[in-house]
């Protein structure tokens, strides 16, 4: 878990992503004023593979 600040955030978001998505870093927390305000994770893939019309021909 690493923590930056607001503007180190929005100087260095996309360093910041890369680093979630090759796994550098499980969460990054976005602190502005010292108090956490924002948590960065990486998106589950598996609930977003979920297809509607799974359930086709079952009513």
């Amino acid at each position: 878990m690493h923590t930056v600040n607001m503007l180190q955030a929005k100087t260095n978001l996309s360093r910041l992503v890369e680093s979630i998505e090759q796994g550098g870093e499980r969460e990054i927390i976005i602190a502005r004023n010292g108090r956490a305000a924002a948590n960065l994770v990486a998106v589950d893939m598996s609930a977003l593979e979920q297809r509607i019309g799974v359930a086709k021909g079952v009513f």
